[in-house]
C-alpha cells in the first residue's frame, strides 16, 4: 500500500533525525485523516527540538491538530507548552486566546492577552483578535473597547476599523457603522467588501442614495460577486417599492403594488 510506504519512510527518516522529517510526517498523518497521530508527531519532535520558536512552532501544530481530532483539553495543553517554548513571541497566545474563544471562556482569553503582555508582547498584537472574538460571542461593550485601543494603536489599520463597524452594525449603531465603513473605504480604495459593508451599513440607517452609491462601486469592483448582485438586486427592488409608496402617500393613487386607486373609484361609479 502505498500510504504505509510512505508512512514508513518518513518514521524511519523521523527516528534518523533527519532534518524537517518529524514535520513532514506530521504533515502526511493530518493529509490522511490522523490528527491526533500529528499532534503526537509534532509534540514528540518538540521534545528534542533545542531552538525555543522552532519549538514553539511545533507545539501550535500540535495544538492545532489536537483541535483538528477535537482534543481541546490536549490542545491547550500544546498551546501552553508552546507558550513556555517562546515566552516573548505571540503566536503561541494567539492561538490559546482563539480557542477561548472556541470554548466561549471570554474572560481568560483576556486574561491570556494580559500574561502576554506582562512578558513584554505588544498587546496591540491581540487587540483586534480579541474585539472579533467578544463580538462573535455578543460581548459588544469589551470588544468595542478593544477595537478602539486597536485603532489607537494603529489608526491606519484596516482590519481594526472593519471589526468597530462590525461592532457597530451588531449593536444597530448603524451611522456609526457607515462612518466606520467610510474610513475603511478610504484605507482600502480598492476591496469592493468595503463598499459593501458601507452599503449594508447605509441602507440599514435608512440612508438610500448613499447605500445604493456604495453597492455599485462595490460591483464595479467585482463585477462577477453574486452576493453582492442578489443583495444590490434586493435592495433595488426595495428602494422601488418605496418610491410607489412616497407617490401614493402625496395622492397620485398609485400603490406599492402598481394598482390606479382612482381607476378602481370611477369603476365604482
Amino acid at each position: 500500500d502505498e500510504k504505509d510506504a510512505i508512512e514508513a519512510g518518513l518514521t524511519e527518516a523521523t527516528h534518523r533525525a533527519y532534518q524537517d522529517s518529524a514535520q513532514n510526517l506530521g504533515d502526511f498523518y493530518n493529509a490522511i485523516g490522523q490528527p491526533d497521530r500529528a499532534a503526537a508527531t509534532y509534540d514528540a519532535a518538540a521534545t528534542i527540538d533545542s531552538d525555543g520558536l522552532q519549538k514553539s512552532a511545533l507545539l501550535i501544530e500540535a495544538g492545532q491538530s489536537a483541535i483538528a481530532a477535537k482534543d481541546l483539553e490536549k490542545a491547550q495543553a500544546e498551546f501552553e507548552k508552546a507558550i513556555s517554548a517562546s515566552p516573548h513571541s505571540a503566536a503561541g497566545y494567539e492561538q490559546l486566546i482563539d480557542l477561548m474563544f472556541r470554548i466561549k471562556a471570554v474572560a481568560a482569553a483576556q486574561k491570556v492577552a494580559d500574561r502576554a503582555a506582562a512578558n513584554r508582547v505588544d498587546p496591540a498584537a491581540f487587540y483586534v483578535q480579541l474585539a472579533r472574538g467578544e463580538r462573535d460571542l455578543g460581548y459588544f461593550k469589551p470588544a468595542e473597547v478593544n477595537a478602539a485601543k486597536a485603532i489607537d494603536s494603529h489608526p491606519g489599520d484596516p482590519e481594526a476599523v472593519q471589526v468597530l463597524g462590525s461592532i457597530y452594525f451588531a449593536e444597530n449603531r448603524f451611522s456609526k457603522a457607515a462612518e466606520a465603513f467610510q474610513r475603511l473605504c478610504e484605507l482600502t480604495p480598492n476591496a469592493a467588501q468595503a463598499f459593501f459593508d458601507l452599503g449594508t451599513a447605509e441602507q440599514a440607517d435608512y440612508q438610500w442614495f448613499a447605500a445604493e452609491k456604495a453597492f455599485q462601486h462595490a460591483l464595479v469592483l467585482d463585477p462577477k460577486n453574486s452576493e453582492y448582485k442578489a443583495a444590490y438586486n434586493q435592495f433595488e427592488s426595495k428602494l422601488a417599492r418605496n418610491k410607489m409608496d412616497a407617490l401614493a402617500k402625496r395622492g397620485t393613487g398609485v400603490s406599492s403594488a402598481g394598482i390606479n386607486r382612482s381607476a378602481i373609484d370611477d369603476d365604482a361609479e
